[in-house]
């Protein structure tokens, strides 16, 4: 795969419950494509946020397609936690 197929969007600063409508709509439009999440500027992250990144990685999984996560901020790593989610379920390191 080249670089140029993967689709890289960044997160929202906070992943709210509107902002998660409008991701959902948005990785509609690349449905399946290789997908790059940067969670870099991420302050925070809300159920809904964490119930729209899960069902993409799960829709995307299951068509072996990638979908990936960049730089997560350290508040995502802790709304992860947060809310009993495991970093490795979203392909993440904690260390």
């Amino acid at each position: 795969m080249r670089q140029s197929d993967i689709v890289n969007l960044a997160l929202e600063p906070r992943l709210t419950q509107k902002n998660a409508a409008n991701l959902a709509a948005t990785l509609a439009g690349h449905r399946y494509r290789p997908i790059n999440l940067d969670a870099s500027a991420v302050i925070h992250v809300g159920a809904p946020g964490f119930e729209v990144l899960l069902a993409a990685m799960r829709g995307w999984m299951e068509k072996s397609v990638e979908f990936t996560f960049t730089d997560p901020s350290e508040s995502f790593m802790d709304d992860l936690a947060r809310i009993g989610l495991v970093a490795e379920e979203f392909g993440l390191n904690e260390g």
